[in-house]
């Protein structure tokens, strides 16, 4: 089966969902309407990010909420903090994950699949008042007033948003686990202050579309490489640069699952013994 990932794309914070700024990829155009899930990242500013202490520090892992929207949830406008159920992305009411339980631990697995390189604990219990970054997995983009067919959207800065909430609109992709563990790692990593990437292989990509060459794009995992930004064609990086690199950005953020034990090593290469 052909699998299609949530995309994203910048827009101003002040902007309508349907309108893209000069230059970059509008979801909405026309000539991209293929079927394929896609959605938006909105870029924030200071006053939309709450100040958290940061209480993850000396090794601690950094903790992501899998929430799925049990009983019914509802997102309010305002700060981004999950700990208080706010998004600058909007507010609405979410019906639960809508594909059961066995559905539910299979994307829970895989999402931790996808981050066990890091130091990041992957929970589907809330953990409040605890400081955590949130990926809500329910409902349908018309919950929010975007479209039909969008499949994520996050807030998005160049660096970390603390306490952000993602979402991931769950019904937009018929039961498929993998898009949707795709589309957590992306709307996720956006608020990380990661890009899109052209590399197929990457959650930050939009190449596993028809409009990709790369052959099969799947499984997808953080790639340890200088990537060229770009949606599908390169571009120099909102953030800077013309590469960024994913897996990179990740670890130097949130360090290694593994920690490095070894001892350090030093050794003299020039000059030589004995040289002067």
């Amino acid at each position: 089966m052909q699998k299609y990932i949530g995309l994203s794309v910048l827009v101003g914070i002040f902007a309508a969902h349907s309108t893209a700024m000069a230059g970059e990829y509008d979801p909405l155009d026309p000539s991209f309407q293929d079927g394929t899930p896609r959605g938006t990242y909105v870029r924030v500013g200071p006053d939309d990010i709450v100040d958290v202490p940061d209480t993850q520090a000396g090794g601690a892992q950094h903790v992501l909420y899998l929430n799925r929207c049990q009983g019914g949830l509802t997102i309010n406008s305002g700060q981004n903090d999950s700990t208080n159920n706010t998004s600058t992305v909007g507010g609405g009411t979410f019906p639960e994950y809508p594909y059961g339980d066995a559905s539910w631990d299979e994307l829970v697995a895989k999402t931790r699949t996808l981050f066990a390189p890091y130091a990041i604990t992957i929970t589907d219990t809330d953990p409040s008042p605890a400081p955590h970054d949130e990926a809500i997995v329910c409902g349908s983009p018309q919950v929010m007033g975007f479209p039909n067919g969008v499949g994520g959207v996050a807030p998005f800065s160049c660096g970390q948003i603390p306490n952000a909430i993602t979402f991931t609109f769950a019904q937009v992709y018929g039961g498929d686990v993998d898009q949707m563990v795709a589309t957590v790692g992306q709307e996720a990593a956006h608020a990380w202050g990661l890009e899109h990437l052209l590399s197929c292989n990457d959650p930050m990509t939009y190449l596993n579309s028809p409009f990709s060459n790369e052959g099969s794009c799947w499984p997808k995992e953080f790639q340890d490489q200088d990537t060229q930004c770009g949606e599908y064609s390169p571009r120099a990086c909102d953030c800077g640069g013309q590469t960024q690199n994913s897996h990179q950005h990740i670890l130097n953020m949130f360090g290694s699952a593994v920690p490095d034990m070894a001892a350090p090593t030093a050794a003299i290469t020039s000059p030589a013994d004995g040289d002067s």
